[in-house]
């Protein structure tokens, strides 16, 4: 019963704009539940809006990481290390060393059993070489380094063995399936199949594969439907792909914006408080009547926003039934994002201005009420852009209790660290309408700037996307070209016989255009006089980094013996007696461009230049490349 009293005590004073009690509360009761419901709704949108982002990253989280793709095993570089053939009889025996390369393209390890790659020539098996049970880590490649013996004891007869012999090329073919589980965030385990079905040339002359960089996966025969894919189907299902991922970005960032609107972006009202009070003393006289006293408190100023509320100096004012009974000023200072400013001021209160007041019934009764008002007028500066005027206002309510010169309060408030106090909220005085608009206008105001603004992030979103579509996720094909040649040696003579041999130091440029690495397989570089091939080099693998240029240097034996004789009879020698001869170069690479980690996209170049090699002085002019 004595919480009861004291509860009513609280707000018996009545408002500065002179309503009555009754419609005082009435009014408070009814925006009271209208807060409550505008509350409920903004809650359930919250909530609504969550579980959208949840369906939204699920799905992209299902089509990306949590979907199983079949592994690829695939053969690496050949290095022939023993050739024998025989095309009379015909047969051949060859041993070389590769690498099985097992391509993991999933975001779980792939864990495969152990395998048999079976080498053939025309559907018959000439050797074999086991693969030993291992496991491939997410997103990465298990090389294995084997050495392979083939034969052809096995070869029946009638075989055309003997004509490519007498050619000079041998085509086989290899094979491997490899079975395994593939396994995802350590609970989900499916079964996956690696094939290999490849195709390869071996120059029986130089002993080298020339089939190598291996054809990409729609380059060569295979034995499952894949195979039938043409070039055409592979870049549409690709481009497919590419718009799918662009598109569920764009949602994405159409979800991460609205949420962005409705909880960073959203400027909230900060609040001005009292903190705890702590009473100096307290001095009363019920018969003049009169009162003084002198307490230390705490005015908090608490913002709620993603940003920095810079607020002017003001005024608190402390008043008993609407009259001025001290004031105490803020200083101008700043609270910073989602947190509470703290100002400890020294408080000291008169009655001396009071007059025609029921101070003095007031006194005898032993309890004391005043109210506190301030307002505080500043701007919230949001991502140091928006900056959008707030205005906080303070109207509270306290009670002394005489007799222990203390603040006296209800349980339920005391046992609060943050406001002891119970507070009328900053809408419970109806003001002018320029100073405080309705309910329904605030509303509909907010409602428009956040249209605006959500509006305005979509688009900045849309052209930020466009933009980085068509600058960094725009592959582009990398330049390749002949930046210098240098003769070492050169030989030359035009009888009896016309004949050349020429040692040439050569630097190839690879310029990488792209916002990724590019990753190039092994190739030659082939000099040429006329249509026939007189010098070839091949180089290794490698990388261009992204924006970079990767330089290879070679050195090319040039000799005219590959030529015809009608050929060195004639131009040749003519060219060689003129003192310049004309030399052209062709390259090919291929590779692919890596985008941030996620897309790869194949690109080939090729190199095709002229030069003129001087032979008196020994240089070349003249270069120039297509």
């Amino acid at each position: 019963m004595a919480e009861k009293v004291v509860a009513e005590k609280y707000h018996q004073l009545e408002p500065a704009t002179g309503h009555s009690g009754g419609d005082h509360e009435a009014s408070a009761t009814t925006q009271s539940e209208e807060l409550k419901r505008q509350k409920r709704i903004k809650m359930y949108k919250y909530i609504g809006i969550f579980i959208v982002f949840q369906i939204v990253v699920m799905s992209v989280f299902g089509m990306t990481v949590m979907k199983v793709k079949s592994p690829k095993i695939r053969l690496g570089n050949i290095y022939v290390l023993s050739l024998n053939s025989v095309p009379a009889a015909p047969s051949f025996d060859m041993s070389f060393v590769t690498q099985i390369r097992v391509r993991n393209l999933n975001w779980g390890t792939f864990k495969f059993d152990a395998g048999m790659a079976t080498f053939m020539y025309q559907g018959v098996p000439v050797g074999q070489v086991a693969i030993p049970n291992s496991k491939v880590r997410m997103r990465s490649t298990k090389k294995i380094d084997v050495v392979v013996s083939v034969n052809s004891a096995a070869l029946p007869s009638n075989s055309a063995l003997g004509s490519e012999l007498s050619n000079g090329l041998l085509m086989l073919s290899s094979q491997a399936k490899l079975s395994g589980k593939v396994k995802l965030m350590m609970i989900m385990k499916k079964n996956k199949s690696a094939e290999m079905s490849c195709s390869m040339d071996i120059n029986m002359a130089e002993k080298t594969n020339q089939a190598y960089p291996l054809a990409p996966a729609n380059g060569y025969r295979r034995s499952d439907a894949e195979s039938l894919q043409s070039a055409d189907e592979l870049k549409r299902k690709k481009r497919t792909k590419l718009a799918i991922y662009i598109g569920i970005f764009i949602v994405f960032q159409i979800l991460v914006i609205t949420a962005l609107s409705l909880t960073v972006m959203k400027v909230k009202t900060p609040k001005v408080r009292l903190g705890n009070i702590n009473v100096q003393n307290f001095n009363s006289a019920p018969a003049t009547p009169s009162f003084d006293t002198k307490f230390t408190t705490q005015i908090k100023v608490k913002n709620t926003n993603f940003g920095p509320y810079k607020y002017d100096a003001a005024i608190v004012t402390f008043l008993y039934q609407g009259a001025t009974v001290g004031q105490v000023s803020i200083p101008k200072s700043k609270a910073g994002m989602l947190s509470t400013k703290k100002i400890d001021v020294e408080v000291s209160l008169s009655s001396s201005a009071l007059s025609g007041t029921n101070l003095g019934s007031e006194l005898n009764s032993g309890v004391l009420t005043l109210n506190s008002a301030a307002k505080l007028t500043g701007k919230v500066e949001l991502m140091l852009i928006m900056k959008k005027k707030k205005s906080s206002t303070m109207d509270c309510t306290m009670a002394f209790d005489l007799s222990s010169k203390t603040l006296k309060t209800p349980k339920t408030m005391a046992d609060q660290e943050s406001q002891i106090w119970p507070l009328a909220p900053s809408r419970l005085h109806r003001r002018s309408d320029e100073e405080n608009p309705t309910f329904k206008a605030i509303r509909r105001e907010r409602s428009n700037k956040c249209f605006v603004y959500v509006f305005a992030g979509i688009v900045l979103q849309s052209i930020v996307i466009l933009v980085f579509a068509l600058v960094v996720l725009r592959v582009k094909s990398p330049g390749f070209n002949l930046s210098s040649v240098q003769i070492k040696t050169l030989k030359s003579t035009s009888s009896p016989a016309a004949s050349f041999n020429a040692t040439l130091s050569t630097e190839m440029a690879i310029k990488n255009k792209n916002f990724g690495q590019y990753k190039f397989e092994g190739s030659s570089a082939s000099l040429w006089y006329g249509e026939f091939k007189v010098g070839e080099a091949k180089f290794a693998k490698g990388s261009v980094k992204a924006r970079g240029t990767r330089k290879v240097n070679l050195s090319i034996e040039v000799r005219s013996n590959r030529l015809p004789k009608d050929v060195q009879i004639g131009g040749l020698g003519s060219e060689i007696n003129s003192g310049y001869l004309n030399i052209s170069s062709y390259a090919k690479i291929s590779g692919r461009v890596h985008l941030m980690n996620i897309m790869k996209k194949r690109k080939t170049i090729d190199m095709n230049c002229t030069m003129v090699l001087v032979l008196k002085n020994k240089t070349v002019k003249d270069l120039v490349c297509k």
